[in-house]
């Protein structure tokens, strides 16, 4: 789970103590900073030759499953640094394949995020999913809005069969 104050201060050469200790001096600042998350959701049905994402194929759900007990458990343990006057106000969840995962699973993330944050109730928020247009179905759309998310983001990395071919990842323009 990756919290900055701002997105394009995210850097993954930070620790666990300089983590601690940006955002306890961050909960000091008169105007609370605002909070965006990434949360990766490694997951896939099948692998896209294109994709530079870290992924992990598997139709292993017990495997899905313990990575959101401790993605749940990692949103916990990070919201005991961070002041709950700051609000969540961008979300991004990123893949390989969040929407693969499921509704249920993705539903129980969110739970958790609602729970140990203040999540901003602001149209303005951005709060985004990667989806495989080649399974989101109009129902799966509207349970991602259910859930709050309010953008998403499919990727047809050509029209060309030979292209789309080479890169496994098959899809008509429908």
């Amino acid at each position: 789970l990756g919290i900055t104050a701002e997105p394009t201060q995210f850097d993954y050469d930070i620790g666990e103590l300089e983590f601690r200790d940006a955002m306890l001096a961050a909960n000091e600042q008169l105007i609370p900073a605002r909070l965006s998350f990434a949360v990766q959701l490694p997951f896939c049905a099948s692998l896209c030759y294109h994709c530079a994402r870290h992924k992990k194929v598997t139709r292993n759900a017990r495997l899905m499953a313990a990575y959101v007990d401790a993605l749940c458990k990692e949103i916990r343990s990070k919201s005991e640094l961070i002041d709950h006057d700051r609000l969540v106000e961008q979300l991004w969840f990123v893949g390989g394949s969040p929407a693969y995962l499921g509704i249920t699973s993705l539903g129980r993330i969110m739970t958790e995020i609602g729970q140990c944050f203040a999540v901003s109730g602001s149209n303005s928020r951005y709060f985004m999913v990667e989806v495989d247009a080649r399974t989101a179905t109009p129902q799966y759309v509207a349970q991602l809005s259910m859930l709050g998310v309010n953008a998403m983001r499919t990727w047809v990395p050509a029209m060309s069969e030979t292209v789309q071919t080479s890169i496994n990842r098959e899809q008509s323009a429908e």
